[in-house]
C-alpha cells in the first residue's frame, strides 16, 4: 500500500527553482483565468508567422528605397496632428475614458493617414538618384523604423509572457531591494515592459497584506523606467537612437553612472520607507500552500528566446553583410515570438494572464505616433537653429518635461532630430564625402580646406567614432546621412554631452507621471485588480516624483552635465 506523504515530508522534499515549463502544465481540468488568451493554434501560429515574415520583409525593402531621403520641408500647422494625438494620450484615458477605449485606435490611424496622404500627394519632388519622391521617402522611412520598432516590443512582451517566476521569499525590506534590483538589471535585457511584466505580480504577492503605496511607486520608478537606461532593448526611446546610428553598447559606456546613481538613490530611499513602514506590520511566512523553493521560475525555454532576439539585435548587420541582404533582425524577433507560444505552457500564460491587449495598444498608437511626427522631425531639423535650445541641460530638461506628460520613445526622436539638425551642414556633407568614399577613408587636405579649427576637429572626430563603431559599414559605404550624422554626437566630446542628455532626459523622466512610459500605467492597473493601493494621478506626481524623483534628476544633471563627471 502506498505511504501517504506527510506535512513534514513534504516539507523536506528537493524542489527544482528552474522549470523549463511548468510541474503543473497538464493538470486535467485547469482553465485559462478570464483574462487570458485563448492559446493559438498551430495553423494560427504558422499563419501569424508567415504573415510576421511578410511584414519583416517590407520594413526591409522600405529601409532600402528610402535610403538618404531628404527630410521634406513643411509648415508649421502640419505638426498638429502630432501635437494632437500625444495630447489624446495624455488626457483622454481621464477626461473621456468610454470613448477613448473603443476609438483610440481610429483617431491614431485617421491621424496618421492624414499625414501619409498630405506627404504622398502633395510633396512630389523627387531628387536626383532617389527611388521615391520627398514626401513618399519620408513616410516610408518612419514605416520602417516602426515595423523594427513594434517586432521588438511584441517579441520582449510575447517572451516575457511566457515566463512565470514565483517568489515565496519572506518579505523583508531588503529582500525588496534586491527584488528591485534585479528588475532593474533585467529591463536592460526584457525591455522596461517586459521586466515589470515579470516581476510586478511576484512583488505584489511577496509583499501582500501590508502593500503601501509607495511599493507600488519605487516599482514603476526604478523597473519600468530607470533600469531601462543602460541598453537599446532596455526602453524603447533608446531603441529608436540604436536605428538612427547610436551603438548598441555606447549607452552603456557613457550613461552607467547614471543609471548607478539614480537607481541606487532611489533603492536607499526605498529602503528606509520600507523600513518605517516594517515596524508596524506583521510579516509573516506564507501559509502551507507555498511549499517550495523561495524563488522558482517556470517557462526556462523563453531565455533560449530571449538570446535569439539579442543575436538578431547585434547581429543584423554582419549577417547581411556576410549571408545576404535581409530582415535579420526582425525574422529572428519573430522566431522568438512565435516560437514562445508554440513552447510555452498554458498554464504559464494563465497564472501570468497573458493577453494581447497592451501590445495591440502599442501597435495602434505607435502607428499614429510614427506617421504623425514625421512632419514635426521636419520642421524641427530644418528650423533647430532657431529654437532655444543651446546646451546639453537645456535639451536634459527640455526631453524630460516632454517625456513627462507625453511618451518618451517621440520625445526622444524630436530632440535628436533637433540637434542633428544644428551641425554645420557643410561639415556633415564633407563627412558624408570622406565616408563613402570607398576604399580610401582618410582625412584629406582638400576635405578640410577653409574649414575652421572647431569644424575640422568635428570631421576628424566624427569619422573615428564611425570608423570606430561602424568600421565594416563604413567600409562598405552604406552609411546613412541620419547615422553619419549621429557620428558627429558620438565623436564630438562636447556634442556626446547632447546626445547623454536627450537620452537619460528622455529614459529618466518618464517615470515623472503615469503617462510619461508605457509599462507605467500597466503596473497600477495590476496592482489596483489585485486590491494594492496606488496613488491617484496627481498624487503620484505631488507625493512622490516632485518631492522624491526630480531632486535625484537634478542632482544626476549636476553632478555629469555641469560637473562632468564620469564624462569620457
Amino acid at each position: 500500500m502506498p505511504k501517504t506523504p506527510t506535512a513534514s515530508s513534504s516539507l523536506t522534499t528537493r524542489h527544482s527553482v528552474l522549470h523549463l515549463t511548468h510541474p503543473d502544465a497538464h493538470v486535467p481540468g485547469y482553465e485559462l483565468p478570464e483574462a487570458a488568451a485563448t492559446p493559438l493554434s498551430r495553423p494560427q501560429l504558422l499563419i501569424g508567422f508567415v504573415i510576421a515574415m511578410v511584414i519583416a520583409w517590407a520594413g526591409f525593402a522600405l529601409e532600402h528605397y528610402t535610403h538618404g531621403a531628404e527630410d521634406a520641408q513643411v509648415a508649421l500647422p502640419w505638426v498638429l496632428p502630432f501635437v494632437g494625438l500625444l495630447a489624446c494620450i495624455a488626457i483622454m484615458p481621464f477626461a473621456a475614458k468610454h470613448f477613448w477605449e473603443h476609438n483610440y485606435h481610429r483617431v491614431s490611424i485617421g491621424l496618421g493617414l492624414l499625414v501619409t496622404a498630405y506627404y504622398c500627394f502633395f510633396i512630389t519632388a523627387r531628387p536626383e538618384g532617389q527611388h521615391l519622391p520627398v514626401g513618399a521617402a519620408n513616410i516610408g522611412k518612419s514605416l520602417s523604423e516602426y515595423i523594427s520598432f513594434i517586432f521588438l516590443l511584441g517579441s520582449l512582451f510575447v517572451v516575457s509572457g511566457g515566463i512565470l517566476i514565483r517568489v515565496r521569499a519572506r518579505s523583508t525590506p531588503m529582500a525588496n531591494v534586491v527584488l528591485l534590483l534585479i528588475g532593474a538589471i533585467i529591463a536592460n535585457i526584457f525591455g522596461t515592459t517586459g521586466a515589470s511584466m515579470l516581476l510586478i505580480r511576484p512583488f505584489l504577492r511577496m509583499n501582500k497584506g501590508h502593500l503601501k503605496m509607495f511599493h507600488v511607486v519605487f516599482f514603476i520608478f526604478i523597473v519600468a523606467n530607470a533600469g531601462g537606461s543602460l541598453t537599446p532593448i532596455g526602453d524603447p526611446p533608446l531603441f529608436l537612437g540604436f536605428l538612427q546610428g547610436v551603438p548598441f553598447f555606447w549607452v552603456f559606456e557613457h550613461c552607467w553612472p547614471w543609471w548607478a546613481l539614480v537607481n541606487g538613490l532611489l533603492l536607499v530611499v526605498f529602503f528606509i520607507f520600507d523600513k518605517r513602514a516594517s515596524f508596524s506590520d506583521d510579516r509573516a511566512k506564507y501559509d502551507g500552500d507555498d511549499i517550495g523553493p523561495a524563488v522558482s521560475f517556470y517557462g526556462g525555454t523563453n531565455l533560449l528566446f530571449i538570446t535569439i532576439i539579442l543575436i538578431g539585435i547585434l547581429g543584423h548587420s554582419k549577417l547581411c553583410d556576410q549571408i545576404f541582404p535581409g530582415p535579420w533582425r526582425e525574422a529572428l524577433m519573430a522566431i522568438a515570438a512565435f516560437g514562445s507560444l508554440a513552447t510555452t505552457p498554458r498554464r504559464v500564460h494563465g497564472e501570468n494572464h497573458f493577453n494581447y491587449a497592451p501590445i495591440k495598444e502599442v501597435a495602434y498608437l505607435f502607428i499614429g505616433i510614427f506617421l504623425t511626427m514625421v512632419p514635426a522631425l521636419n520642421y524641427l531639423y530644418n528650423n533647430s537653429t532657431t529654437l532655444p535650445l543651446k546646451t546639453p541641460g537645456n535639451y536634459y530638461f527640455a526631453s524630460g518635461s516632454l517625456s513627462s506628460v507625453l511618451d518618451n520613445a517621440p520625445t526622444y526622436l524630436t530632440f535628436l532630430k533637433t540637434e542633428l539638425g544644428a551641425l554645420d551642414k557643410n561639415v556633415v556633407d564633407r563627412a558624408i564625402t570622406v565616408v563613402k568614399r570607398k576604399g580610401d577613408d582618410r582625412i584629406h587636405e582638400s576635405d578640410t580646406a577653409g574649414l575652421s579649427p572647431e569644424s575640422v576637429s568635428q570631421l576628424t572626430n566624427a569619422v573615428n567614432a564611425l570608423q570606430k563603431y561602424h568600421g565594416d559599414r563604413v567600409a562598405a559605404g552604406t552609411l546613412s546621412r541620419d547615422e553619419i550624422q549621429v557620428g558627429f554626437l558620438l565623436g564630438d566630446p562636447k556634442l556626446n554631452l547632447y546626445l547623454i542628455g536627450i537620452s537619460m532626459g528622455a529614459v529618466l523622466f518618464g517615470a515623472m507621471t503615469y503617462i510619461g512610459n508605457g509599462p507605467n500605467f500597466m503596473v497600477k492597473s495590476i496592482a489596483e485588480n489585485v486590491g494594492a493601493p496606488t496613488p491617484g494621478f496627481f498624487g503620484y506626481i505631488v507625493y512622490y516624483s516632485i518631492p522624491i524623483l526630480l531632486p535625484m534628476l537634478i542632482l544626476a544633471w549636476a553632478l555629469f552635465l555641469v560637473v562632468g563627471i564620469g564624462h569620457h
